[in-house]
């Protein structure tokens, strides 16, 4: 995916380093998010499960979205990279392999709020759905342009 530009004048660009958020599957990590004025950016990381010798195979569904308490709308998925859309899938080799992976989301309003990711409207113990998204404007880092 062609991205744009991480940096833009208008309004900073903020990075947000191991949010606070709940998740059922546990090894499932959000590990930081990226709020900038045309998108939303979450970096998430998924361990493969012992359950499987080999780790068995993950994806993500082009119908997840965020909910946001700031924003009256779903915000709806825009991109994922290095994580497949269903129904194909990304099969791991070992159970100790990790995939990271990055979903881009409609941008997000700039004001305290707590968002929720959900994968799909019915709702299914192995989706990656992540609720409790705390996020509060003074926590979030302020990426500068170094160029």
């Amino acid at each position: 995916m062609t991205h744009p530009s991480l940096y833009i004048k208008s309004q900073p660009v903020l990075l947000f380093n191991a949010p606070e958020y709940s998740c059922r599957i546990k090894n499932l990590f959000l590990l930081r998010i990226w709020l900038h004025p045309d998108f939303t950016c979450f970096n998430l990381g998924y361990q493969a499960t012992s359950y499987y010798i080999r780790g068995g195979w993950v994806n993500i569904s082009q119908h997840t979205q965020l909910l946001s308490t700031a924003s009256k709308n779903p915000l709806q998925l825009l991109s994922a990279e290095n994580i497949p859309y269903a129904p194909h899938h990304h099969h791991f080799e070992a159970h100790t392999d990790w995939l990271y992976f990055r979903l881009f989301f409609e941008a997000i309003p700039y004001r305290d709020q707590t968002l929720e990711m959900l994968e799909n409207n019915l709702a299914n113990e192995d989706d990656f759905d992540i609720s409790n998204i705390k996020l509060t404007l003074k926590d979030g880092c302020e990426v500068v342009d170094l160029t």
